[in-house]
């Protein structure tokens, strides 16, 4: 479940990142020719021009691409993953920030409540050890050993010493 603190952390990256939208460079031949040169000057190099596999971000005028706006924010390279790992970046960094605002919109109508949530589940699982304690102390009353012996003698003595502490408990306030 994704919490406030996560939706904050992820604005922030959002907000440091370079500005969508970004683009599938490998589809258009000037565009890939472009970033090619850029990752040159970083010193890659790959051996098939056509199989890298980029991110690219920048500017679009008449013409296409403002080549004095390119942006590399990703370079996946050609292995057997690169494409796909392209489109994913790719895919993530432009819709991540409409999918923050639609978290945080259906929070605020009360269709996600993501804190109360969280609450209800700590708060279960707290009742679980609780039940999980009572059910171990039940189990050890109903053996009829030790403090919880048979015996009237000694469940009488038990009896009493347990009186005493809950009264001293409750006198001292603890």
């Amino acid at each position: 479940m994704i919490i406030s603190e996560e939706i904050a952390r992820l604005r922030e990256l959002e907000k440091k990142a370079t500005p969508r939208p970004w683009f599938l460079a490998v589809h258009e031949e000037k565009t890939v020719k472009k970033l090619m040169e850029w990752t040159a000057k970083l010193g890659m190099h790959y051996p098939d021009n056509k199989t890298i596999h980029m991110v690219g971000a920048g500017k679009f005028g008449e013409d296409g691409l403002d080549e004095d706006e390119i942006r590399v924010p990703a370079v996946t390279g050609n292995g057997p993953t690169s494409e796909a790992n392209r489109d994913y970046i790719c895919a993530a960094r432009n819709v991540l920030p409409d999918l923050l605002d639609e978290i945080e919109r259906l929070q605020a109508a009360g269709f996600i409540e993501v804190e109360r949530a969280n609450k209800a589940e700590a708060d279960l699982a707290a009742a679980l050890k609780r039940a999980e304690a009572l059910q171990e102390a039940l189990v050890e009353i109903s053996r009829g050993e030790g403090a919880f012996s048979r015996d009237p003698l000694t469940h009488a003595g038990n009896t009493i010493e347990n009186m005493k502490s809950i009264a001293r408990t409750a006198i001292s306030g603890g």
